[in-house]
């Protein structure tokens, strides 16, 4: 079934819908990031995350920061270590078309219709002479469907601008930094930049 609006309504993404879409992007990078695989422990590490959203008006630009209670906590590391390996990325993305970013983030597009009334009753017993009045139509409430669609069958959305802010996060932190560890998010490992290539 196509995307179209005459076969489903193309609704705004509610808020929840928008919460989804955002943790989906979130686990997309982890999933990028060789740093996240289970293969590789930590004995400390600390992290700052911040979202900022921008809703449009008359909405007011939303940021928030989260610190990681437990082994994480806001970076850098305290007390600071001589070396650090700093791992940052930036990451813009436009929600354009709600249907089509529904598909793209595995979100079902869920249509609400109207279920159809019970049709009216004749009383049990007519009085000779008198007109019977049927009984009022008995409206049934709403109902939820629920439509799931392949990406693949999709046209596709724009890709999110990933950036590799690294270095300027570890100047904003005034950390020393281990060389040759710039962090390439679309081949999920580490590289030497070209002057340290050897």
């Amino acid at each position: 079934m196509p995307l179209s609006t005459e076969k489903l309504p193309n609704r705004a993404l509610s808020g929840e819908e928008l919460g989804e879409i955002l943790i989906e992007e979130f686990r997309r990078i982890i999933a990028r990031d060789y740093r996240f695989l289970k293969t590789v422990a930590y004995k400390r590490a600390a992290a700052t995350i911040l979202l900022t959203v921008d809703l449009g008006y008359p909405h007011p630009v939303m940021e928030g920061k989260s610190r990681l209670a437990g082994l994480v906590a806001e970076a850098p590391i305290t007390p600071e270590p001589e070396e650090h390996e700093v791992a940052a990325t930036e990451v813009s993305v436009k929600l354009e078309n709600p249907n089509l970013d529904r598909v793209h983030h595995g979100l079902p597009i869920k249509v609400q219709r109207a279920l159809p009334p019970e049709p009216p009753k004749m009383p049990d017993v007519i009085v000779p002479g008198e007109t019977p009045e049927p009984s009022a139509l008995n409206f049934k409430g709403f109902e939820t469907q629920e439509f799931k669609y392949d990406p693949k069958d999709m046209p596709a959305v724009a890709a999110p601008v990933v950036t590799d802010v690294s270095e300027r996060e570890a100047m904003r932190m005034g950390v020393k930094v281990k060389r040759g560890l710039g962090y390439i998010p679309e081949a999920g490992r580490a590289a030497r930049k070209p002057e340290e290539a050897e």
